[in-house]
Parts: C-alpha cells; structure tokens; sequence
C-alpha cells in the first residue's frame, strides 16, 4: 500500500484479490491494525451527502 500514490483508496476486495484471500480475512487484519494504532480510517462522503 505504501507504494500507491496518496490519492490512491484502499478497499478490501482489492487487497483481497491482489493477495488470493479472502475479503473477510483482510477486514480481520485491517480491524487488528487499527487496534494497534497502525491505521486510521476515515469515511468521505460526496456533495450528495452519500
């Protein structure tokens, strides 16, 4: 992930697909790093408000 350019958005299923597993393992491993304080997530809505 570190080699994509800042604008780039993270979603499991292409973390999943890039890695051969599962969607709901990556959504494991992305909840036990934002434990740790590895990752923050942060929601974006569009002018929509969707």
């Amino acid at each position: 992930m570190l080699s994509k350019p800042d604008n780039w958005i993270v979603r499991t299923e292409q973390i999943a697909k890039a890695n051969g597993c599962g969607r709901d393992s990556i959504q494991s491993a992305l909840r036990e790093i934002e434990a740790a304080g590895y990752l923050v997530r942060t929601e974006t809505r569009n002018a929509a408000g969707q």
